[in-house]
């Protein structure tokens, strides 16, 4: 009797280092976010409504940017934390009573054990490119917002963001062209390069900062697009 109350004992620890090292398992993969705000003046289930007040947005210096999951969402700014979105919130409610805090989260990225640790590297490399192009262009945006720098510094700054960025995607894509393991990661990427292109002409040719602004809200999006790939 008392062996067989030492084996139940020992059996019930087991199990409880069983349950133990599995939630701590689980507790490790428990998926991260990373969170990009925007503000949002209203949506709609109708394309051209979303259209209309985009283009009135655009014309007042917004991004007049529309984000669909569904729903179009229109949306004015990208702000790289949700205090500053809520911070103009009202300023924006007083026109628009709709308007609200919009974000748009990915998974973070976690190593994956198909790469290996120099292809995790190359992967994560472009990430922290792609959203120190974010984080940079965005800092000029809310500079010139502030009047803290004229639009032709604006100009000029942004483009020496892009040349430095374009450096970086040509290195990368050079490294894995090949690799069929990166296809969707790079086409992804890719079209974040396309976005980047189009805010290169408008840094060479007549510039409007609400361009800059609809550029840089479409790279936010494809960077989290790019992110719930891996």
């Amino acid at each position: 009797q008392k062996n067989k109350k030492q084996i139940s004992i020992t059996i019930l620890i087991f199990l409880i280092i069983i349950l133990l090292a599995v939630a701590v398992f689980l507790i490790e993969r428990k998926e991260k976010k990373t969170y990009f705000y925007f503000l949002q003046v209203n949506e709609f289930v109708n394309y051209k409504d979303a259209t209309n007040l985009a283009s009135e947005i655009q014309a007042r210096q917004g991004a007049g940017y529309i984000y669909y999951d569904g729903t179009y969402h229109v949306l004015i700014s990208y702000y790289s934390t949700k205090e500053e979105a809520e911070s103009v919130l009202e300023n924006v409610k007083s026109e628009y009573s709709n308007a609200s805090v919009f974000d748009i989260s990915a998974s973070t990225f976690r190593e994956n054990t198909n790469y290996t640790d120099e292809e995790n590297k190359e992967i994560k490399n472009m990430i922290l490119t792609n959203e120190g192009l974010i984080e940079r262009t965005y800092t000029q945006v809310l500079s010139y917002d502030k009047n803290e720098i004229s639009i032709n510094i604006l100009q000029t700054n942004t483009k020496n963001i892009l040349d430095e960025y374009e450096k970086n995607f040509e290195n990368f894509k050079n490294k894995l062209k090949n690799n069929k393991k990166y296809a969707i990661f790079l086409k992804k990427t890719t079209k974040i390069h396309e976005n980047y292109k189009n805010l290169y002409e408008y840094t060479k040719n007549e510039f409007q900062p609400y361009q800059l602004k609809y550029e840089l809200a479409s790279i936010v999006n494809y960077h989290v697009s790019l992110l719930s790939c891996l």
